[in-house]
């Protein structure tokens, strides 16, 4: 009977193994979801602003709204985000000490340091620079305490650890040409302390129809805002890569049925709508736009309304909406529950999300 008992126990392992890693390409368990057309009701937003002129880009951070913006004279416009009221523009269009000849966003990343805002902002063609958000809301003038050279912005994304310059994970989305990939040509990289230590996710190129292979590996990363805890969402397959840093523990969710790195990616796919787009992070929650259901693919060719899905840290599908409308970004008020949306139009729309996310 124990000997059984013990057989069974085995078998049951097995099994468990199979379904949680069939991906033999992905160096990580892989763990089996199924979040495709799952989602409930249509949410439906509040007009809170109807333009920002120029705006390009948006982040929340604790009570800020910042909005980047082509405005020469200040590139990076703070309000308010409980009254919405303008509060300073920063970063004017230049070369001298206080200014940026761009202003870009980097991986969405906003800390505090010495109990004042950060924000790390990116000026082409490789430099990255921390803006003090809150003494230059103090002066009226912009305050940038440090800059660093990161070449790799050129080609993927760097998000800074423990909130240290000297301390990141780099993300090559193309170690190669175009044309010209023979491996894997992603490159995820950690430096500490001026060492290196390379992650390798990927065993093998994966075969694909199209002549540019980086197509099934383009995506975002994505930080949690109190860890050192990283989510890769995937712009062409329906992965989502989780990496905490910390813990030195890596895993995948994968929807299930969806094309797999061990399968052929057909290059026709990849001119359909994309996978996971923007998301935003709360300390509980990841929310993605997602394009690939039922709902977002009934819509008018000029619409491609997403839906919101809601994972939590651990890889668990928690719940998900339809939008009422096409939204490129989003961003999430964890104070006071509220996802923020912005358009192509660049009206701002807000979502009540109290009751809905538990």
């Amino acid at each position: 009977m124990k000997q059984r008992h013990c057989c069974f126990l085995v078998v049951l392992i097995s099994l468990f193994t199979m379904s949680c890693n069939r991906d033999p390409n992905i160096q990580v368990d892989v763990r089996e979801v199924d979040f495709l057309n799952k989602t409930g009701n249509v949410i439906e937003g509040k007009l809170v602003k109807s333009e920002i002129l120029g705006s390009t880009d948006i982040i929340v951070f604790d009570t800020l709204l910042m909005v980047t913006t082509s405005n020469p004279e200040g590139q990076l416009q703070v309000f308010s985000l409980n009254s919405l009221e303008y509060l300073g523009s920063f970063c004017k269009q230049g070369r001298a000490k206080n200014e940026m000849v761009k202003a870009m966003f980097a991986s969405e990343q906003v800390y505090y340091k010495n109990d004042h805002v950060i924000l790390v902002l990116f000026e082409p063609p490789s430099t990255l620079k921390e803006i003090n958000i809150t003494a230059s809301l103090q002066s009226g003038n912009t305050k940038i305490i440090s800059s660093q050279e990161c070449p790799v912005m050129a080609t993927g994304e760097v998000v800074f650890l423990d909130n240290d310059l000297n301390y990141r994970f780099e993300y090559e989305r193309n170690i190669f040409g175009i044309n010209e990939v023979t491996g894997i040509p992603t490159r995820y990289t950690v430096y500490k302390d001026r060492k290196k230590k390379e992650l390798k996710f990927f065993k093998t190129l994966m075969n694909t129809e199209s002549p540019n292979k980086t197509l099934p590996y383009i995506g975002c990363l994505h930080k949690h805002p109190h860890r050192n805890f990283l989510v890769h969402s995937f712009l062409n397959m329906d992965y989502l890569l989780f990496m905490d840093l910390d813990a030195d523990k890596y895993f995948a969710i994968h929807q299930k049925g969806s094309i797999t790195f061990n399968d052929t990616y057909v290059h026709s796919k990849s001119q359909m709508t994309p996978h996971f787009t923007d998301a935003a992070k709360s300390s509980e929650y990841l929310m993605f736009l997602y394009r690939q259901g039922e709902y977002t693919q009934k819509t008018t060719a000029d619409n491609f309304y997403p839906e919101l899905l809601v994972f939590d840290w651990d890889g668990n599908y928690i719940t998900g909406f339809k939008m009422d409308r096409k939204l490129n970004r989003i961003e999430y008020d964890e104070i006071n529950k509220v996802l923020y949306g912005r358009n192509i139009e660049e009206e701002l729309y807000a979502y009540d999300m109290e009751n809905l996310i538990p």
